[in-house]
């Protein structure tokens, strides 16, 4: 008899958690192959890459960040939210004046660069989150980090081989600093211009031969042909040498 109580115990559990999941499926939004995130009356669950967070409900919106990669930046500004950014890796990559400002008063703060991070100015900081590419040499970095109550989230934009995907990392954005409405009025006029103009390219007679690099350090990198700025290239009707 108790064999039976605990198979029909088993199979209640089984369908649970089926039931959940597809619960789960059904609300998950979308951003992209690599990212998603569900909402429910408790939190947020993201799923980004090999990585899964839930952050509590009561712990949103975030009302302080650090920014481990200045790339994310731009999705701030573009809520123009960077009040919310407190400290910043590399400035020197930041090129927007409104942010340049911040940073030059003080009140976006300097942490260091992908060659040594300042962990004490981030603790310091005392954020709600630090944002950041997941690199496998800095796991102490991030534990660390963990171990002050900060909590680590990786956004790695950069994998993104759709430019419409990596805008669209906007609406999570949103959805951690409380404003998940504009960043979905936003997305909705970036997807509207970014297709208009791809249309326009397509009208095109010609199709110009491109080269995209960058240097660093003395090597010269060039996007593969399945990255985001080659297909940025192809929408624009040009024809990337390293497109194969």
């Amino acid at each position: 008899m108790k064999w039976k109580i605990f198979l029909i115990s088993l199979v209640f559990i089984a369908f649970s958690c089926k039931n959940k999941d597809e619960k789960q499926s059904e609300n998950s939004i979308k951003i992209s192959e690599r990212v998603h995130y569900v909402k429910d009356n408790d939190g947020v669950e993201i799923h980004s890459g090999k990585f899964k967070y839930f952050i509590k409900k009561t712990d949103l919106p975030f009302k302080k960040v650090v920014l481990l990669s200045s790339s994310h930046a731009g999705y701030f500004l573009e809520m123009q939210k960077q009040d919310v950014i407190s400290g910043i890796s590399s400035p020197e990559y930041v090129y927007s004046p409104v942010l340049r400002k911040l940073i030059s008063e003080g009140k976006i703060q300097n942490v260091g660069s992908e060659q040594q991070y300042n962990i004490e100015k981030i603790i310091a900081l005392k954020p709600d989150a630090v944002i950041c590419n997941y690199v496998e040499s800095f796991e102490n970095t991030y534990e660390i980090l963990r171990k002050n109550q900060i909590k680590v989230i990786f956004i790695d934009e950069y994998l993104e081989d759709q430019p419409l995907q990596k805008s669209k990392l906007i609406e999570l954005f949103g959805v951690l600093i409380g404003e998940e409405e504009l960043a979905k009025q936003k997305y909705k006029v970036i997807e509207e211009h970014y297709n208009q103009f791809k249309k326009l390219a397509k009208s095109s007679h010609s199709a110009p031969k491109v080269l995209a690099n960058e240097m660093y350090g003395n090597q010269w990198f060039v996007p593969g042909g399945n990255s985001y700025l080659a297909q940025f290239i192809k929408d624009a009707n040009g024809d990337y040498i390293f497109k194969d």
